[in-house]
């Protein structure tokens, strides 16, 4: 269950709303002497109280507001040299907003688990086991994500790679953040992932995971998006790190409903089996998001 944030999508594909609002709001006024500054929004002149702030449209940190729900169905097809569609998935997640700085979500996708595109196989695995689909269900995860700030947060989740045969779980911490620079947003997920049981017997002991991802607007529902980072696991990681590119778009199609796609090379950098070229290992995503 190499699963990689809904997050990063979510954020992404109101980038363009939230570009609009900075450019068209006026700056804050200046503080008065002897007077505390105001605190403003980092991306426009919108006060941020809270850390469920939203600005130009664009949803919180937190991947839900608060009593809401967003739910992102990633439909994953295998792009490998010689594997094309085998296998193919559909990996939903769900997210609920407890509050306006909290929220809990069911994770199934690459995307959810760790930050990082290029996922297939998880979630309802439709190929058949000829095709590279052990079983049509065999992992999932929950994860908890609390905003310290609209800016930053942190992730706990506990996830299960395997359900059976043998049933392999692991627990996840990590930090979720965005910055605005100019028309940019930069989102970035560093989390780890700690095996908690048959350490020594196929489960992961340590795995390091530094998803990074830019977006840019083309127009006022368009971005463009291109993810980088590196994962592997702690052990020996200079012998089995690896290094994908991912590139793609997201499309608001309406205030609550988006789709995206994600063209994924799983290791253009890092470590290689022999006789394993750096752009053989691809994935293709095909995303539709919705919030309320």
């Amino acid at each position: 269950m190499m699963k990689m944030s809904v997050a990063a999508l979510a954020f992404g594909a109101m980038l363009p709303l939230a570009a609009q609002a900075q450019e068209t709001a006026p700056p804050p006024p200046p503080p008065v002497p002897g007077e505390t500054a105001p605190a403003t929004a980092p991306m426009g002149g919108e006060m941020a109280p809270a850390a469920h702030a939203t600005h130009g449209g664009m949803p919180p940190i937190t991947g839900a507001r608060a009593g809401g729900v967003a739910i992102w169905g990633d439909l994953q097809i295998n792009m490998s040299k010689e594997l094309v569609g085998k296998p193919f998935s559909i990996a939903p997640d769900i997210i609920y907003g407890v509050s306006d700085v909290l929220s809990v979500a069911l994770i199934h996708s690459t995307w959810g688990y760790a930050g990082l595109a290029g996922g297939v196989g998880d979630g309802l695995c439709l190929a058949g086991k000829k095709n590279g689909c052990a079983k049509v269900y065999n992992a999932v995860g929950a994860q908890a994500r609390y905003a310290f700030t609209p800016e930053l947060a942190l992730d706990l989740g506990v996830f299960a790679s395997s359900l059976s045969d043998p049933m392999l779980a692991d627990a996840k911490i990590g930090i979720a953040g965005k910055v605005m620079a100019g028309p940019l947003m930069l989102m970035f997920e560093p989390n780890i992932h700690i095996g908690l049981n048959k350490r020594d017997a196929g489960n992961i002991k340590q795995l390091v995971v530094v998803p990074v991802c830019v977006g840019l607007p083309l127009n006022e529902q368009l971005m463009a998006m291109l993810q980088t980072g590196i994962y592997g696991m702690t052990e020996k990681f200079g012998d089995n790190y690896r290094i994908p590119l991912s590139l793609g778009a997201m499309f608001h199609l309406n205030p609550n409903t988006m789709l995206g796609a994600m063209f994924t090379f799983n290791n253009i950098g890092g470590k290689k089996a022999p006789g394993v070229g750096a752009a053989d290992e691809r994935a293709l995503e095909l995303v539709v998001g919705w919030m309320n």
